[in-house]
């Protein structure tokens, strides 16, 4: 009987302190996400930038070692320096070949890469170094 009413009385005790943890979680999730997302569904403005290509690298050294995958490098500018894409859009694309990117303007979610009307498939997007606080 003792451990029956000991786990009531943390039940009771601990139940209140998740239930504001979870309250907490929800609003820092909806700040973080939702907000931007409705925010741009409501607006429907987006940001658009075309990179030209300066380098393709089938293998290429990373922050963490060495790459397998193919990246392109772009001349440079204020927004992106490299990106790591599949095989087959690195196949497409070549040096000087210009790749759209479309943003959202809110949420800054990468909607959509293409070049020369061609979707690339993307797996990791460099930012340039200066601009990582903005």
């Amino acid at each position: 009987m003792y451990y029956t009413e000991q786990g009531f009385y943390r039940l009771i005790f601990n139940a209140p302190i998740f239930l504001f943890g979870l309250f907490q979680l929800k609003k820092a999730i909806k700040l973080l996400f939702f907000d931007t997302i409705k925010k741009d569904f409501e607006q429907k403005k987006k940001i658009k930038i075309t990179l030209i290509v300066s380098k393709k690298n089938e293998e290429h050294e990373s922050f963490d070692g060495p790459n397998s995958s193919a990246n392109i490098e772009f001349k440079k500018n204020p927004y992106f320096r490299s990106l790591d894409i599949s095989e087959s859009s690195y196949l497409s694309i070549s040096i000087g070949d210009k790749v759209n990117f479309e943003l959202s303007k809110y949420g800054k979610w990468l909607i959509k890469v293409n070049s020369n009307s061609r979707n690339i498939d993307y797996n990791t997007l460099v930012h340039d170094k200066n601009d990582i606080n903005h």
